[in-house]
């Protein structure tokens, strides 16, 4: 899947003003009112629908999951205990 023009908009906005946005007083809601939420939404997400967004959390730490596994080899047993099983 190729980046959408609103996510390559959005990093080099923020590359242009990096001091800014990594300062101390740029705050948590700003960073998802410009950035995070115009991010999912560009992917295509719907973020004011919590249903659907809970569950597609729940996918992508599904597979987030997935692929930390296999990078690091994990057996079952393995990924019985860092899941607590």
């Amino acid at each position: 899947m190729p980046i959408p023009p609103k996510v390559v908009d959005l990093i080099a906005r923020f590359d242009e003003h990096r001091d800014a946005y990594t300062s101390p007083e740029y705050n948590e809601t700003q960073v998802r009112c410009e950035f995070i939420d115009p991010m999912f939404e560009a992917l295509g997400w719907d973020i004011h629908n919590r249903t659907i967004l809970q569950h597609q959390i729940g996918a992508t730490d599904v597979a987030i999951n997935h692929l930390v596994y296999e990078l690091y080899d994990l057996t079952g047993e393995e990924i019985g205990i860092v899941e607590g099983k």
